[in-house]
């Protein structure tokens, strides 16, 4: 039997979602926003649920003593790169007034603080986790054939 997906562990599951944008704040910026930031302290997944179609953000923030999950699931239409563009432009202005409040505007928010990552396939789970290697953005711990047997990995597997 496949074990459960944890979605607060991964940011989406693959067998259900299918990645569009994986978004991210510079990572020496997090501690600008807050002291207890911890590394890689603010990602968004902007998926699309392969039964329904909704599109929706799961953003991560990442604290010394933990993470914080928010879901977001707008009703608005449109095609699906439409829906996506648009969700991560509200995301990346929101970051971007948070960053501009934790400086109380002493300094500009650097152009490059809110970064994007397009999968080129969103359908294909092997293709999006190949890519999101290549691009430094995951590192794969465990791996697991479809019964849920944990398949063996050797150490140079999982990163770019």
């Amino acid at each position: 039997m496949p074990q459960k997906f944890d979605e607060n562990t991964t940011g989406f599951n693959m067998q259900t979602q299918k990645l569009h944008c994986l978004m991210l704040l510079d990572d020496e910026l997090g501690l600008v926003m807050s002291s207890k930031a911890s590394d890689s302290f603010w990602r968004a997944f902007i998926v699309e649920d392969r039964a329904t179609g909704e599109i929706q953000a799961r953003m991560r923030f990442r604290y010394n003593d933990g993470d914080s999950w928010t879901h977001i699931c707008p009703k608005d239409p449109g095609s699906v790169h439409d829906r996506v563009e648009k969700l991560a432009a509200v995301l990346e202005a929101m970051m971007r007034l948070a960053l501009s409040a934790a400086v109380q505007g002493s300094v500009p928010v650097p152009e490059a603080a809110v970064k994007r990552f397009y999968p080129p396939e969103p359908g294909d789970s092997q293709k999006v986790l190949e890519y999101l290697i290549q691009q430094d953005l995951v590192v794969v711990k465990k791996m697991f054939d479809p019964e849920g047997k944990e398949i063996p990995m050797s150490p140079t597997e999982g990163h770019a």
